[in-house]
């Protein structure tokens, strides 16, 4: 994609190469946001649509694939990019969000979510749903998109809808010539979700009441009226729908381990309503999630893992995909979108051979394999480290995985008893991958080898091993961390003197526990948007959400395992051990964060100067939670870098 990497050479920082660079220019380029990241394949595959971040701002850029040129440049401003979505060749749906207050009689920031339909021809943006007679605005989620109209014209938009005084959540049915909607299903203030196809059938509509606990699927029925297919009692949510199998006829659900079926991802058909395990050729492989398009018609299989692999229920399609990846050489390739015939497939490579990703292009009916760009194009190869993973076992004899990033050219025959950076992923229900990432890459340009342990409670290895971290907040997902540190003694490549936590969100609370209560291990503690009182977080949870929701059933079983009764949120909350850190501590938080309140991070320092510790505290104005923006992701790494450095650098 001649015109694609020409706009990448374009924006290179030739000067990178070779050079020793300080804090601030290390900072800035791996604070960059990607150069182009969120790539789509049009229905027909002759066009990609793809996010262009660049020193001016954030514009989507159409190419054409046959002239290798772009057919549209349109500035994103004010909002920040979250996905686009191709409707047909000329019309495509752009989300975007951004951090807002609640009106007047409502305290706090939320993300005001938003939808913009975009028309190529008439060269016009619309925001969609805006106006529409009764749509609440106060809501997150608005603009989501769970179907398009077989004629174009439309899409389908389920949101909150204030009626006679009630709240219901209605699916609407929204034109992308002017934006606005109109009701296509009617919901209440217990429903989640709806399915619909593109002829505009209804297809299901799931719901979960929090006062009785009682979770509904069900189909159309006689009169507009709605048939159960599926009626069961939990605390949480025991099930929740993904999709629809290609043939049209069966549901696709996934179980909860807490639902009669006991896990794992189902079939139901509403003829009989008889729950079937979903055949899957696993192998051993943790399952992540069903592949579906913009329909939610099931492809087939995502699987989890620091490398991931897929199964396509099409057999010809999961041989193209298989032999694809013999090309890879054990490189991680993500799968991102197909063309509408599933003859063109669009996928992310990440290598840990030093690489930043690249985006290629299958042609099934020609075989051609076309390299469309690299994500940053103005990082140069020899600035990102190798990556590789790690196995160690826990104290209790658990098998965990991490992800280890080495120095530029070094490897770990190379060299021994670096300073190492524990770096712990958020969630905690996430992991780390093979890949490239911004923030091990800058602290590995700065001479440091990095961990990124997948401790218990991480997703990605199953069921079992997610839930084997219930109950395990600042205890064994914390001694998980130092396992790894020891690994890495052991295996002579780190200084066990010379090691500092870093982490962000959960991360962020996982280095303030290593802090509060593996105070020996750590010469420095770095924490980004973290938790440092649980107690605290779970009334802003009750007030966000209400006191009755289930995702305050979720947050206490999973930190503190309510099932078997261990622990007090106190005990496992570090603002309450600010005595016990020895440690000096580096403190960075969004002010328009709405997941982590910026009063955890104020807690955590008035406990720290309290108890006459070393505390820094930086804001970020007009950050979210996701360091999101390029000048405060650019800050938080320099301010990061300098306090590292500070206490890690051998005199």
């Amino acid at each position: 994609m001649r015109a694609l990497l020409k706009l990448s050479a374009v924006l290179a920082w030739c000067w990178l190469g070779g050079l020793t660079l300080s804090a601030q220019e290390l900072a800035e380029v791996f604070g960059r946001l990607p150069e182009f990241e969120d790539m789509s394949l049009s229905p027909s595959g002759e066009q990609v649509a793809v996010t262009q971040n660049t020193d001016d701002g954030t514009q989507l850029l159409v190419i054409e694939l046959s002239t290798m040129t772009p057919r549209a440049k349109i500035p994103v401003k004010s909002v920040k990019v979250r996905q686009t979505r191709w409707i047909d060749e000329d019309r495509l749906v752009l989300n975007a969000s951004s951090t807002t207050n609640y009106n007047r009689w409502i305290r706090g920031k939320y993300e005001y979510s938003s939808a913009f339909g975009i028309d190529l021809k008439r060269k016009s943006a619309k925001q969609l749903l805006v106006g529409t007679k009764d749509v609440f605005e106060n809501q997150s989620g608005l603009g989501r998109l769970i179907a398009a109209d077989q004629t174009g014209d439309y899409v389908y938009m389920p949101a909150v809808r204030r009626s006679f005084g009630r709240y219901e959540y209605n699916l609407f049915k929204v034109s992308l010539s002017h934006g606005k909607g109109v009701v296509e299903a009617f919901g209440d203030a217990n429903t989640s979700d709806f399915l619909i196809s593109p002829a505009g059938e209804l297809i299901a509509r799931e719901s979960y009441n929090n006062d009785t606990n009682v979770y509904e699927l069900a189909v159309p029925g006689a009169l507009d009226g709605w048939d159960e297919v599926i009626r069961e009692q939990g605390s949480l949510p025991p099930y929740s729908l993904e999709g629809i199998m290609p043939d049209g006829k069966s549901l696709i659900v996934h179980a909860s381990r807490g639902s009669e079926t006991g896990g794992g991802y189902y079939t139901v058909a509403a003829d009989d309503r008889e729950l079937r395990p979903l055949e899957i050729e696993a192998a051993g492989r943790p399952v992540e999630s069903i592949i579906t398009d913009i329909n939610r018609r099931a492809l087939g299989i995502a699987f989890g893992g620091v490398r991931p692999s897929y199964d396509f229920f099409d057999p010809d399609l999961d041989a193209a995909y298989s032999d694809f990846v013999q090309h890879l050489r054990g490189e991680a390739a993500y799968l991102l979108s197909w063309s509408a015939d599933k003859q063109k497939l669009l996928f992310l490579v990440e290598s840990g051979q030093g690489g930043v990703g690249t985006y290629f292009l299958i042609d099934r009916s020609s075989g051609q394999i076309q390299r469309l760009g690299a994500r940053y194009a103005g990082i140069e190869n020899d600035r990102v480290g190798r990556v590789h993973t790690i196995e160690y076992e826990a104290e209790d004899g658990l098998a965990i995985e991490g992800i280890v990033t080495w120095p530029p050219k070094i490897g770990s025959t190379d060299q021994s008893g670096l300073p190492l950076i524990l770096l712990p992923h958020g969630g905690p229900s996430s992991y780390d991958r093979i890949g490239f990432d911004y923030m091990a890459q800058f602290f590995a340009n700065k001479g440091y080898i990095v961990l990124q342990p997948n401790f218990r409670g991480s997703t990605g290895y199953g069921g079992r091993f997610q839930r084997a971290g219930y109950g395990e907040w600042g205890r064994k997902m914390q001694s998980d961390l130092t396992d790894g540190l020891d690994a890495m003694v052991a295996r002579g490549w780190a200084d066990p003197d010379r090691v500092c936590i870093v982490g962000w969100s959960y991360g962020g609370y996982a280095a303030l526990a290593g802090g509060a209560f593996q105070a020996d291990r750590y010469k420095c503690v770095v924490a980004g948007a973290g938790v440092a009182d649980l107690p605290l977080m779970l009334i802003d949870s009750a007030d966000r959400y209400g006191s009755n929701s289930w995702v305050l059933d979720y947050w206490r079983r999973s930190i503190d395992n309510i099932e078997s009764g261990a622990g007090e949120l106190k005990a496992v909350s570090p603002a309450y051990f600010a005595d016990n850190f020895r440690a000096p501590v580096l403190l960075l938080h969004g002010n328009d964060d709405t997941v982590v309140e910026i009063e955890q991070s104020h807690r955590m320092e008035s406990a720290l100067k309290a108890a006459g510790k070393t505390v820094e505290f930086g804001r970020l104005k007009d950050e979210d939670h996701f360091l999101s923006r390029r000048e405060t992701r650019i800050e938080a790494l320099e301010a990061m870098g300098q306090f590292v450095d500070r206490y890690l650098k051998a005199d």
